[in-house]
């Protein structure tokens, strides 16, 4: 603070040009010393600190010193959040094109970290929205010239994905052509993308298209209700002859006994039915009523088992609600909703 004192002494002292130029330097000098430098110091640090930690949550991933840094040199944006860039899939697919708009040679490089962050697939719950999201061994169908081939998702880099044709000696598909594949998601959705072929090999015997990445997804829900994969207690109870009769006579539920509830789990649910896991064995088509509780309230559906799939040690059963009413549908709907924002919000903060 003395040397700003000296400075004010001397402009108020002299009007010589020298000594104003003096001043001057003396001020910025101080402004440097006492706000510029602490700052940049302060600043120097936070990013020491915010690297080091970065460099450590990159090892417990998995990451190579270069792919750290790799990473780290093009997450500025993004570095307010650590976790975006180690849990975010979007946020790792806008670094990844800075990258190789840079430098395609890292595109190996970037393909190790995807899969090492986990980002080489995404949770059923969530849309595809490139063709870098569809799983390996995806099957489904090509479409070319108003014919359909059978195929399935070979392999896939950053630039590329590879579609293996079935049950054809030689390749109707030339080098140029444009294809659509065509496939159903585990949500019942159906995906399909239109791309260039750019290449053409033989992989194990079947033939491989190189296509390139497409951005533009068409996806057409084939279910009327959305469904939602969950682990839900519930129970199945089959009902007499009477109290079938009056169900559908008089809609008058039943009041089934605990000790006649066969007790399970529902997979997943929909306003439209269910699909219900037990130990014990029922047949197809048979009328039965599913009991669930979900919120605070206890739902009991009339359905019909409309297919049957046998596992090791228990059976799993397609269930068709009947008619239900506005008030369960709106229950089972919004509890829906509302699981599906869970499990987005959960996989965002990379908790699946």
């Amino acid at each position: 603070m003395n040397t700003l004192q000296q400075a004010v002494n001397i402009w108020y002292s002299s009007s010589n040009t020298t000594n104003i130029i003096i001043v001057l330097w003396m001020l910025l000098l101080v402004v440097f010393l006492f706000f510029l430098l602490p700052y940049a110091i302060v600043e120097l640090k936070k990013t020491s600190r915010l690297k080091e930690e970065f460099f450590k949550k990159a090892t417990e991933y998995g990451l190579s010193d270069l792919e750290a840094e790799l990473l780290w040199k093009y997450s500025s944006d993004y570095r307010w959040n650590i976790a975006l860039i180690f849990n975010n899939k979007k946020v790792f697919d806008i670094i990844s094109s800075k990258i190789l708009k840079k430098d395609m040679t890292y595109s190996k490089l970037i393909d190790n970290m995807r899969h090492k962050l986990g980002f080489d697939r995404i949770p059923w719950f969530l849309p595809i929205s490139t063709t870098k999201d569809i799983e390996l061994y995806q099957s489904g169908k090509i479409i070319f010239n108003e014919r359909q081939y059978e195929a399935v998702v070979w392999d896939k880099d950053e630039n590329y994905i590879y579609l293996a044709l079935y049950n054809v000696n030689s390749s109707p598909i030339k080098i140029g052509d444009y294809i659509t594949f065509s496939f159903i998601t585990q949500d019942y959705v159906q995906t399909s993308f239109t791309s260039k072929v750019v290449g053409i090999s033989e992989d194990a015997g079947k033939i491989l298209l190189k296509v390139e990445h497409s951005d533009k997804i068409t996806r057409v829900p084939i279910r009327d209700a959305v469904r939602i994969e969950l682990s839900l207690k519930a129970h199945i109870y089959l009902p007499t002859k009477d109290e079938l009769d009056t169900y559908e006579k008089e809609q008058i539920l039943p009041e089934p006994e605990e000790d006649k509830l066969i007790e399970g789990t529902i997979k997943d649910l929909s306003i439209g039915g269910a699909r219900f896991c037990t130990s014990a064995s029922l047949q197809e088509f048979q009328k039965v009523f599913i009991k669930f509780h979900i919120y605070d309230k206890d739902l009991l559906i009339a359905g019909e088992i409309r297919n049957k799939f046998d596992a090791v040690d228990h059976y799993c059963y397609g269930i068709k609600f009947d008619t239900i009413g506005k008030d369960q549908e709106d229950y089972i709907r919004n509890y829906i909703i509302e699981q599906q924002r869970l499990l987005v919000k959960s996989y965002k903060l990379g908790e699946v």
